[in-house]
């Protein structure tokens, strides 16, 4: 389908993915072996670096994005580089929830991730909608960055609050100490 043909490519799900497959293993290993304080320590560095190297990305994409678009696809779309920047925020915040969705995992609170799927969704059907209408194609960019900041945000806030109120251990550690839960 399309979304593998984009893998194959090399398109931008398959680095998260990659990321994703080193992060959560490590994520539930610190998080059974140090606790909430380990788990925090691993995603707060995994923040910082896809953060700084998606935010080298942004910078690149809001400088010189309307150029790559008219050199690829010709004068038809000169203009659009600020269509090409609003995106790249998008994935900024997109590539933001990866650390985020190991430290859940890990966490045992996978419930979290859709609800903040479903929260992106209901920005998009709402806010994206009129954004669309209002602003074209620009109004696109603009709904899906909403709706990744929207997703983004809440898993964060659930995030830190569960690392500030959650158990130390992992329900696995706790069984593996006590045999029950």
């Amino acid at each position: 389908g399309q979304a593998g043909d984009q893998e194959n490519r090399g398109g931008p799900g398959q680095h998260r993915c990659g990321l994703q497959n080193f992060l959560g293993p490590k994520s539930a290993h610190e998080f059974h072996r140090s606790g909430s304080d380990g788990l925090r320590r691993i995603v707060t560095r995994a923040v910082l670096i896809v953060g700084a190297v998606m935010s080298v990305f942004c910078v690149l994409m809001l400088l010189f994005g309307g150029v790559v678009l008219r050199t690829l696809y010709g004068e038809k779309y000169a203009g659009y580089g600020m269509v090409m920047g609003v995106l790249a925020l998008g994935q900024l915040a997109s590539a933001m929830t990866t650390p985020l969705t190991s430290g859940l995992l890990a966490m045992e609170r996978s419930d979290v991730e859709f609800k903040s799927y479903l929260m992106a969704l209901a920005v998009m059907l709402t806010v994206g909608i009129w954004l669309v209408k209002s602003y074209g194609a620009l109004g696109v960019a603009y709904g899906l960055l909403a709706g990744a900041v929207a997703c983004a945000a809440y898993g964060w806030i659930v995030l830190t609050r569960q690392l500030k109120t959650g158990p130390t251990t992992s329900s696995a550690n706790a069984i593996a100490d006590h045999g029950e839960l």
